[in-house]
């Protein structure tokens, strides 16, 4: 397995470390690239910014931050950001970062995206989709089921008590799953609402299979009997009204990966 490596330690590796970050590209652009990485390069200890690039060989997003976390964790940081480079963190800062996390095990932020603002992740109470709030918080720091993966703060003793991303989800649902993981292991996930930043959504290709297929595995394995019945009995309705190609394969795909895996 191939991870290419654009942004490498230095030699002599500055001590007491706090912070941080791995960011992952597929084909980006240069000019967002290098906007990401000088961007985390104010929050990072020096040298502690990790950059991999999936564009030849795409191995997913959940494997190639589990790769980048694993290499930073040899120098015993406090917090470990994962974030997509086609963001701007605006006002967020080195001491936003450390101030959060004496709140929060897992964290984030809110973040504009095509002119709507999002706040808390909530997974849904009956079909386990997950989703953003829109209502603006009145507290500084809110609990929440879950926060986005193009923007998460990670102590370090969560992926001691969990292990790392569930690299079978590939992309998307894989920072859902990391939450909801952790909060069964009674780890705090929340977001600090007085500050935010921006998600410059990029199209993705197969985005429906996986947000179909993912979202199917972590409903039958961590829903309730009374949530995989409802998804059974609403199985024909979505084989009914379900005419997107690319939804059909996923269904197919899950329940074939449900049963053999």
């Amino acid at each position: 397995m191939h991870f290419s490596t654009i942004y490498t330690f230095a030699k002599n590796m500055p001590k007491n470390k706090t912070i941080g970050a791995v960011l992952v590209f597929y084909n980006t652009q240069q000019k967002q690239m290098d906007s990401a990485i000088q961007q985390f390069n104010r929050i990072a200890d020096a040298n502690m910014l990790l950059c991999i690039d999936n564009s030849k060989n795409n191995v997913g997003y959940a494997k190639a931050v589990n790769k980048g976390i694993r290499s930073l964790q040899k120098y015993k940081l406090d917090v470990l950001i994962i974030a997509n480079p086609d963001i701007d963190i605006h006002k967020i800062t080195r001491a936003t970062i450390l101030e959060t996390a004496q709140h929060f095990d897992i964290f984030g932020f809110p973040f504009r995206e095509k002119k709507q603002t999002y706040y808390r992740g909530v997974i849904d109470n009956l079909n386990m989709s997950g989703g953003f709030t829109h209502k603006k918080e009145n507290n500084t720091y809110v609990k929440t089921d879950f926060v986005s993966g193009s923007f998460m703060c990670i102590k370090s003793s969560v992926f001691e008590k969990i292990g790392y991303f569930n690299t079978q989800y590939f992309m998307y649902y894989e920072d859902v799953e990391f939450c909801l993981r952790a909060k069964k292991n009674e780890k705090s996930i929340g977001i600090r609402t007085d500050k935010l930043y921006t998600h410059i959504s990029t199209s993705t290709p197969n985005k429906e299979y996986y947000l179909t297929r993912n979202r199917l595995l972590l409903l039958f394995r961590y829903g309730t009997i009374k949530q995989k019945l409802h998804e059974i009995i609403a199985f024909p309705k979505h084989c009914s009204i379900i005419i997107n190609k690319q939804k059909l394969i996923a269904l197919k795909d899950f329940i074939y990966m449900f049963l053999f895996n």
